[in-house]
Order: C-alpha cells, then structure tokens, then sequence
C-alpha cells in the first residue's frame, strides 16, 4: 500500500512540475492561476535557492521506507515518474531552468497586463 502512495505522490509532484514550467500558459487567461503560478513560483525559490528538499520529496521518501533510506519505485509508472521528477541534473541546470522559467512567466504575465490594460 505504502508503495503505491509513494508513486501517487511522485505523480503528484510531477504534475507540480509541469504547472511550474507551463502555468504561465493558462495564467495568460485567468487571473487566478496567474497568482496560484506566481506563489507556487517563490515557493520553489525557497526550495531551489535554499538548497531545500521539497515536502512532497520527504513525504514520498518516508512512504517508500519509513525509519529508512528511500527504496526505488517497485512499479513501472512509479520508476518512470521517479525517472523525470529527480533527473540527476547538475544544480547549475536546474537554477538556470528555474531562471528561465520564471523569466519566461514574467514576460507572458507583462504581456497578459498590457493586453488588459490596452482592452
């Protein structure tokens, strides 16, 4: 049961991923998500810059093996979340990516201001 949570979770977190990077796509048109994107954005800088680990990474870490180190996904779909949520990246990379993708969201939220602002 503990490992299928475990996998839930990393599915969870990948989808967190995902919003990180494309949420400036539907911010662009709801409000709402701008600002959901935009905290979820300085939460990871927190967890990038602070050399932190996320909670969803300690939550599928203690499933995985409570009172342990982490054990490997024992499913297919849990090994391949796992495989794109911790791709053994340099750090360097990832806050270069991180740069990226806020730099990239600033610009499409600008953009989504003035062509509210000119309406």
């Amino acid at each position: 049961m503990a490992a299928w949570l475990a996998d839930a979770v990393t599915w969870v977190h990948l989808g967190w991923v995902g919003f990180l990077v494309l949420g400036a796509i539907p911010g662009w048109r709801w409000p709402w998500i701008r600002w959901l994107h935009l905290a979820g954005l300085a939460f990871a800088a927190w967890i990038v810059l602070g050399g932190r680990l996320c909670p969803l990474t300690l939550l599928e870490h203690s499933l995985r093996n409570p009172g342990g180190p982490a054990r490997p996904p024992e499913t297919f779909l849990g090994r391949l979340a796992e495989q794109l949520v911790y791709a053994p990246l340099p750090r360097s990379w990832v806050l270069v990516g991180y740069l990226a993708v806020v730099g990239v969201s600033l610009v499409v939220y600008a953009c989504a201001w003035r062509r509210r602002g000119a309406a």
